[in-house]
């Protein structure tokens, strides 16, 4: 999670939500392309879905998906 870059991420202003995500205690989180999607990186598929599940009880969409086997890393 050391490479969870994005250069939005320092002129994006409202770190309200990364804030939020990080109360779950993710191994990382990020923003997604210009925003406005978070996403954060969870150790454990139980406490991904505990994140997801409490963000939908306060109406934000939230999914827990899991990452290809094989897909390329570009630097």
């Amino acid at each position: 999670c050391n490479f969870l870059l994005n250069s939005f991420s320092e002129v994006y202003e409202d770190k309200s939500f990364e804030q939020r995500l990080k109360e779950f205690g993710p191994l990382g989180v990020g923003l997604s392309g210009s925003g406005p999607t978070h996403f954060a990186v969870f150790r454990k598929k139980a406490d991904a879905k505990r994140c997801e599940n409490a963000l939908k009880t306060e109406k934000i969409s939230a999914f827990t998906v899991k990452p290809l086997k094989k897909s390329i890393f570009i630097v």
